[in-house]
C-alpha cells in the first residue's frame, strides 16, 4: 500500500485576496474591446431583427394590395 502524499505549508502559496480581486477587476484594453464587441453584436442583432420584421410586414402589405387589386377574371384565369 502506498503512502498518501502530504502537503506542507511551504507547498501552498497564499495570495492576498484584495490584491487578486483588484487584478481580476482591473479594466484593461482587452476587456474594453470585449465589451465593445458584445455591444456591437447585440445592436446588430437587434437591428437585423427589426429589418427582417419590417421586410416581412412590407411583403404582407404588398401581397394584400396585389390580391385586392386583382380583378375576378384574373383570379379565375390563375385557377385554371
Amino acid at each position: 500500500m502506498q503512502a498518501l502524499p502530504t502537503v506542507d505549508e511551504t507547498d501552498v502559496e497564499f495570495l492576498d485576496p484584495k490584491a487578486e480581486n483588484e487584478k481580476v477587476t482591473d479594466l484593461d484594453a482587452v476587456s474594453i474591446v470585449a465589451c465593445c464587441l458584445i455591444a456591437v453584436f447585440t445592436l446588430l442583432t437587434g437591428l437585423s431583427t427589426m429589418m427582417l420584421w419590417s421586410k416581412a410586414k412590407d411583403a404582407l402589405k404588398l401581397q394584400r394590395a396585389r390580391s385586392l387589386n386583382e380583378s375576378p377574371s384574373q383570379s379565375q384565369r390563375r385557377s385554371l
